[in-house]
């Protein structure tokens, strides 16, 4: 239930200064809310489209930075263009995400393969 939660959101604020991944912001992006974030644990990552860019401070104990991406967001968001900044992030972290997974599911394929055919056919034979 927290998703719906988050969806109806119209920013989410991501203030962290400690992170060992960053769910949270993209949980946000993938249901399209914009999002202004610090750069903590791998953050800065998620903004990879250079529209969005903007909203992940580069400096993690800069409050002033962070808050100038913040009066921006508002600025945009009271302009009624913000939610547009939300498509674009649920774009650019689901896109990549997709190939990564296709990516890393044919290099274990081709591992298993390689394994079993060239050292282990008898292994194979039986896990089939």
């Amino acid at each position: 239930h927290v998703a719906y939660y988050l969806w109806l959101a119209d920013l989410h604020l991501s203030t962290s200064t400690h992170e060992a991944y960053p769910l949270n912001t993209l949980e946000a992006m993938l249901l399209g809310v914009p999002v202004v974030a610090t750069p903590a644990g791998g953050t800065e990552e998620q903004f990879m489209d250079p529209r969005t860019e903007w909203m992940c401070s580069h400096n993690l104990t800069d409050f002033n930075e962070f808050m100038s991406k913040v009066r921006r967001a508002y600025d945009l968001h009271t302009q009624g263009q913000l939610a547009q900044y939300g498509k674009l992030l649920r774009d650019t972290v689901a896109q990549p995400a997709r190939g990564v997974f296709q990516q890393e599911l044919l290099h274990i394929i081709q591992d298993l393969s390689a394994y079993w055919t060239n050292e282990n056919s008898d292994l194979a034979m039986s896990f089939c």
